[in-house]
């Protein structure tokens, strides 16, 4: 049954919430000219308008009490002229006169628009199905399961996780399009099941003129404005900063929710770390600040590193691997170490008679080959990261 937790009206309250309540209540509700008490949208603001239609709702269902004889005290219980109140009876007899479709209004605290409450058993199917989620983090899949709890409990709502919105692996995050995430294969708190895509699928919520509009995940489908979407998950995100819950800090993707602050957190630095821990190669890498997304790596010579590409191309195969920077890593080696051979590294089986190029080597001498196998080598390294995923751990 549609509510209020103040009163509405002349000298009330007059929360938003609650006014925007009361105006759809009065424009579904209709006087016996089959003309709705309030003609204008909901829009949780009070105003006269709001007002004359209280005063023609009482008048209509003779709430109020004729006016008293001078000097007589107001009858007991009268309903006072133009306000509605927790448990007055202009709020019952509103709620007695509503259409059935209406009957499970809500709305969350301050914010202005109005939805049907859902079913409980959705909330309690959605938390069980994250808590069967083996491949999620355990503490973060329990704290998901709580905020599902949480949100019910709360604002009758029952968040899902997509279809698509549980852990990833290397291989599905790098076949998501940059536009839909910033995050390359190994850089997203999903690759790791510390992340879920968690929204509002199925939601039905009334528009200012009363219709119905049952919604989406993303709350997209329906024509709700962006601001009134941005309430929805203020309201949502609100719980699970509670829970140590947050959202990620790249623009757009409202419906996601992780494990860490992202301001805390160097994604490109801990999967620099996941990968050094797990080089098939011998290879080291690292983050590569001045180049946003990209990497650097020694091309498993030991020395300097150099800049490889983003994890999009090396997971792909295509990684940026220059023969200049190339060169430069094998004369270094080759300093360090005088017994170092060329094509011994590149697993080279020389023709007869084919004798490896004199050092200091030259960009003539890198044949693209030799380059392919680097790349392999980096791809190598990301398979690695891929497979050995629950070792990731969260660096600065």
């Amino acid at each position: 049954m549609p509510d209020i937790k103040d009163t509405v009206g002349d000298g009330g309250t007059n929360a938003v919430h609650d006014v925007a309540m009361v105006q759809m209540m009065l424009r579904a509700v209709k006087n016996a000219q089959n003309v709705p008490y309030f003609s204008a949208d909901y829009t949780g603001a009070y105003t006269d308008a709001v007002k004359t239609a209280i005063i023609a709702f009482q008048t209509d269902k003779k709430l109020l009490p004729p006016p008293p004889a001078v000097g007589a005290p107001p009858p007991a219980n009268a309903e006072t002229k133009g306000l509605i109140a927790l448990s007055s009876q202009t709020l019952a007899k509103l709620n007695q006169a509503l259409p059935a479709k209406y009957a499970a209004a809500t709305i969350i605290a301050d914010t202005k628009t109005i939805y049907l409450a859902m079913d409980a058993s959705a909330a309690t199917a959605s938390a069980n199905a994250i808590g069967a989620k083996a491949d999620l983090d355990a503490g973060f899949r329990g704290n998901v399961a709580s905020l599902v709890n949480q949100v019910f409990q709360q604002q009758k709502i029952a968040l899902t996780v997509t279809g698509d919105g549980w852990r990833r692996t290397f291989a599905q995050q790098a076949a998501l399009s940059p536009a839909v995430t910033g995050a390359g294969p190994g850089e997203s708190n999903h690759n790791y099941g510390k992340a879920v895509d968690i929204g509002f699928n199925h939601l039905n919520w009334i528009r200012g003129n009363g219709d119905i509009v049952k919604d989406n995940f993303w709350l997209s489908a329906g024509g709700m404005p962006a601001t009134k979407q941005q309430a929805f998950w203020d309201a949502r995100n609100n719980l699970a900063n509670g829970l140590g819950i947050f959202p990620t800090h790249f623009g757009g993707d409202l419906i996601h929710l992780q494990a860490y602050d992202d301001a805390h957190v160097g994604y490109a630095n801990s999967l620099a770390g996941l990968l050094n821990s797990v080089t098939v190669k011998n290879m080291k890498w690292q983050a590569a600040p001045a180049h946003p997304n990209k990497y650097k790596n020694d091309f498993g010579l030991g020395g300097a590193k150099f800049v490889v590409g983003t994890a999009r191309e090396i997971w792909a195969g295509t990684a940026q691997v220059k023969k200049a920077d190339l060169v430069t890593a094998l004369n270094a080696k080759l300093v360090k170490d005088n017994t170092f051979k060329l094509f011994t590294f590149f697993g080279v089986t020389p023709a007869p008679n084919q004798t490896p190029p004199v050092p200091p080597w030259k960009e003539a001498d890198i044949k693209d080959t030799y380059l392919v196998k680097i790349k392999g080598d980096l791809q190598a390294d990301f398979a690695a990261a891929g497979t050995n995923w629950p070792s990731w751990k969260p660096l600065p």
